[in-house]
């Protein structure tokens, strides 16, 4: 078991117990309004968000239907004064836009909620308060499956929104029958094509697998590759084949880089020094290269997800220090290309324009830094064509059709008499 393999390992266990346009929308804060894609969203006095299954923290936030599951919220206020905060949930469609429903159509409880007051942090600098909620609770319980956001906002000014996450609510009626295959022809060797089929008769007689379902696909969790709204190539009775030698190819990238900072008495070869100024702590990481190698280079990750953790302590989640952490990718300049440092799960799973890398000529570098909590970090660089707004990883992390990836797969439908879009079928699989 290697350092990374058997940290996370030990990280369980003590859990256990105890294009451009896009990129630019992110940065603004959401709006309340309805009609427009709910994206999620960080303000930017919040650290340290997860929503994630209760006692799985690196599953995703699903929970089936009418069964005792619980999803679970963290995360940390780091504002001067502490902000009161209440919450809510939106039912959405499969393309996260609000759908077309009263909350009452969707939940139980009232469309408000406050939430339960937060834990000042100890011995941290800088300080923070830290929150958690439990969904569903005694004040909102779904009553639908689906898509669906968590909205926290400002108690005072509702429209002010704090943060948002996605998650799902999946109601087990189709059961995809998927696996990954090597891709074939040019993609053979940097290449993973999904292969899936379903199995419709569950959903009644006469379903359009056109109009009425819906399939999306992500990889590894990521918004900025996932395939949406995927048709089927063939349909023959109950059955709808949606793979061919040619769709559903994905690159397969590389394993994303690790990052492990639990104790600031200890020094891991990534970290080159650490320095307190003006009362923070300072983290300059050991420079980064390309992984351009032409072979395969198999080592453990966490696919993208972070752990928030600290070793010398009782209660990481009051406990835990925040520091400035500094990468540095030693490439030559990509003139062509914006080159970001992309944090997965710490990053809501989007390219943050705050991460944008700055280059350095003189240092022959990428730079940029990171507030981050104490903990165990998953993360690559990504660069962005300037032209197409195309995300790509190649000319940074390689490609690999051996790499590791999990897929999520996600199977909507939509009968013609309902006004929603209810979550049928939901699979996670591995690329091996």
């Amino acid at each position: 078991m290697n350092i990374i393999s058997a940290t996370i390992h030990n990280a369980l266990a003590h859990i256990h117990i105890h294009r451009i346009v896009l990129l630019c929308a992110m940065a603004l804060p959401p709006s309340a309004a309805d009609g427009q894609v709910l994206a999620n969203y960080t303000h930017p006095d919040i650290g340290t968000v997860k929503l994630h299954h209760a006692g799985s923290p690196l599953n995703p936030p699903l929970v089936r239907l009418n069964l005792d599951e619980h999803l679970r919220l963290d995360f940390d206020d780091l504002a001067d004064v502490p902000m009161e905060l209440d919450y809510t949930i939106i039912h959405c469609t499969p393309d996260w836009e609000p759908s077309n429903l009263l909350h009452h159509d969707y939940a139980t409880g009232f469309e408000l909620n406050s939430l339960p007051p937060g834990r000042s942090s100890q011995g941290t600098n800088p300080l923070y308060t830290h929150h958690s909620l439990s969904l569903p609770n005694d004040d909102t319980r779904w009553t639908l499956s689906g898509n669906y956001v968590l909205r926290v906002v400002d108690r005072h000014d509702h429209d002010r929104i704090v943060l948002q996450r996605r998650f799902w609510v999946h109601d087990p009626m189709v059961q995809p029958e998927a696996r990954v295959v090597q891709a074939s022809g040019a993609q053979r060797t940097t290449g993973q094509r999904i292969e899936l089929e379903l199995d419709l008769a569950p959903l009644g007689l006469g379903v359009d697998p056109f109009r009425e379902i819906v399939v999306c696909i992500a990889q590894n969790n990521q918004i900025h590759n996932a395939r949406h709204n995927i048709k089927p190539v063939f349909v023959g009775g109950s059955r709808a084949r949606y793979s061919a030698p040619d769709s559903l190819v994905f690159e397969g990238g590389c394993e994303h880089r690790n990052l492990v900072y639990r104790s600031s008495s200890y020094r891991s070869q990534q970290i080159a020094h650490t320095r307190r100024l003006g009362g923070e702590t300072h983290v300059g990481l050991t420079p980064d290269r390309p992984y351009l190698h032409p072979a395969y280079t198999e080592q453990t990750d966490l696919n993208g997800r972070y752990l928030p953790l600290r070793d010398d302590c009782y209660d990481p989640s009051i406990e835990a220090e925040y520091a400035w952490f500094y990468f540095t990718l030693a490439s030559p300049e990509l003139p062509q290309d914006e080159v970001y440092l992309y944090l997965g799960e710490a990053d809501a799973w989007q390219l943050i324009p705050t991460h944008a890398m700055r280059y350095s000529a003189i240092d022959g570098a990428y730079e940029t830094r990171v507030r981050l909590k104490q903990g165990i970090y998953s993360y690559r660089y990504l660069h962005i064509d300037r032209s197409t707004g195309r995300v790509g990883h190649s000319l940074l992390e390689g490609n690999h059709s051996a790499t590791e990836n999990s897929y999520q797969i996600y199977v909507y439908h939509k009968p013609r008499s309902s006004q929603h879009w209810q979550l049928v079928g939901y699979s996670e699989l591995k690329s091996r």
